[in-house]
């Protein structure tokens, strides 16, 4: 049942498609490819995915594993229901007001709620949480920066306001995001957890909620292998209606793993297979196989530091790279359903380039723009990328092979560096590569997320693309993050990508399909672009 990507009026939808039909589930032991371990027992959903991240730190996680556990450990103000991420909807907050023409949002919490350790929740632990995640300073710390958040307090024992500096109509959107979850401040204090101003320096709760998790969700965490599994079971002070499932395992696996536990019955959800793997998975009567439009954004990063790559620090250079790859024989290797993003911003977002904004390849004119740049023989440069990950089915090492022939027809040599993902990660945000090859998931479902990638912001900087290195996406930017009405907004965003495209240091390639699969045993499954699965609404 392909899912073809369609543009929208407004937020993504085609990604978050809601499936109405049996689905998903977690693992407990690490089961080895190849091994039978026995159908999962019924009162536990076992998924199988790739583990992306090392922590489960609400504050400190940002990648699809940590936002899938702490989804099914934590609660946020707002969330999205049903996969459905056009329309936030209360979680921990029962309503909300918007005033100050804008820029001043006050939630109203939900009473009775209480934290697995029987404390109750009140206002002063949602601000307490949202001022840890700001002032820890980690990788998600952004998502209240880009906000524009200017202060966060509590009115009242049950009343949290939010004043942003300017209006910005993505904060909605951007509070169900799992790392803005609400924490019990009294537990990960007494962990020593910290809200204050040197949180970065200061916290050490992080081997604490590794370990046990301090929040309202449905299910709690009974244990963390890294690289190997996270097992879940029920919360008994839930506050919401019981899970149908008592527990919650995530298995580490690649995709050619996954496809064979699955057949097994030893999984019941696979999240992270390839699209080649359908066609024999359609033959397994007890699989349902589904195919999403996938937003995950598949990139090239080329880093602007002259001392760490002097070529790609050229315009030039950057434009013969962009203008040397064959995008038809990538999107072939990426399998059917795969588009080719004209910009940074999935193709089923506001503010995506048009299909005729796509680059072509054109080999004459990257020879001649190396030469121009004064590389007429070309340059040897490493290309970084993980080895140990397979996001939507995607085999790295595959394509970086592609890419690697496709510079080598212009003479630029590269040595390819695959490394473990606990490796290349923190070269990659830390501005190390002299080209990278990486992805981007959406956050929120807003295309004010690809911001993100201008100068002096999150993964700007991963390229060494400093504040202040072009004044007219500046300019821009500033508008894009306040403005309202909707033209105007697709408008800036198109504006701010063209001029991306011209001087900056990232070369979109591909979106695959998103191919998901589970056991026709289980019920109730909604896939969501941002954290995957909510584990209580499944069955089995």
């Amino acid at each position: 049942m392909p899912v073809r990507p369609q543009r929208l009026s407004w937020l993504i939808v085609s990604a978050s498609v809601s499936l109405a039909v049996a689905l998903f589930g977690a693992h407990g032991t690490p089961a080895q490819a190849g091994s039978h371990v026995g159908a999962s027992p019924a009162d536990t959903i076992v998924t199988a995915m790739f583990f992306d991240g090392k922590s489960l730190d609400p504050g400190r996680q940002f990648e699809y594993m940590g936002m899938t556990a702490d989804r099914a450990m934590y609660d946020t103000l707002v969330t999205f229901a049903n996969g459905n991420l056009t329309k936030p909807v209360p979680d921990l907050a029962t309503s909300w007001k918007v005033s100050g023409g804008g820029s001043v949002y006050t939630f109203t919490l939900r009473p009775g709620v209480h934290f697995s350790s029987g404390n109750p929740l009140t206002a002063a632990d949602v601000v307490w949480s949202l001022q840890r995640q700001l002032n820890l300073k980690g990788n998600p710390s952004f998502l209240l920066q880009l906000a524009g958040v200017s202060s966060i307090s509590a009115p009242s024992s049950s009343t949290v306001r939010v004043t942003l500096k300017t209006p910005n109509p993505a904060l909605l959107y951007i509070l169900p995001n799992p790392s803005l979850s609400v924490l019990d401040s009294k537990v990960v204090m007494a962990q020593g957890g910290t809200d204050a101003a040197n949180a970065d320096k200061t916290d050490k709760a992080e081997s604490y909620l590794n370990t046990h998790s301090a929040g309202s969700g449905p299910y709690v965490l009974t244990g963390y292998s890294p690289g190997n599994s996270i097992s879940m079971t029920a919360n008994p002070k839930y506050w919401g209606p019981a899970p149908k499932i008592k527990k919650v395992l995530l298995l580490n696996q690649k995709s050619p793993a996954e496809q064979l536990t699955l057949e097994k019955g030893d999984t019941d959800i696979s999240l992270d297979l390839a699209v080649d793997q359908v066609p024999a998975l359609k033959k397994q009567a007890q699989v349902a196989t589904y195919s999403l439009s996938s937003p995950d954004v598949f990139f090239l990063i080329l880093n602007l530091s002259p001392s760490v790559n002097p070529a790609t620090a050229k315009q030039d250079v950057r434009q013969a790279i962009r203008y040397a790859l064959d995008y038809k024989g990538i999107l072939s290797l990426a399998g059917t359903g795969a588009t080719q993003p004209p910009g940074v911003i999935p193709v089923q977002f506001l503010g995506a380039l048009p299909e005729s904004d796509a680059v072509k390849q054109d080999v004459a004119k990257a020879k001649a723009l190396l030469a121009k740049a004064g590389y007429a023989n070309g340059f040897t440069a490493t290309m970084e990328y993980p080895s140990d990950i397979t996001p939507d089915g995607i085999d790295f090492g595959l394509f970086a092979q592609k890419i690697a022939s496709d510079l080598s027809a212009v003479g630029i040599t590269v040595k390819l560096t695959p490394n473990p993902v606990a490796v290349s990660l923190p070269n990659y945000r830390g501005g190390k590569e002299q080209i990278g090859f990486w992805y981007w998931g959406p956050d929120y479902p807003d295309p004010s997320d690809y911001l993100n990638f201008l100068p002096g912001q999150l993964v700007g900087l991963r390229a060494n693309w400093k504040m202040g290195a072009d004044a007219q996406l500046a300019q821009w930017m500033k508008q894009a993050s306040s403005t309202v009405d909707k033209a105007q907004r697709i408008a800036l965003y198109q504006r701010i990508q063209r001029r991306m495209n011209e001087i900056g240091p990232f070369v979109p390639l591909f979106q695959p399909s998103k191919i998901v699969a589970t056991r026709r045993s289980v019920s109730g499954f909604h896939y969501n672009a941002i954290w995957q699965v909510d584990f209580n609404q499944i069955g089995k």
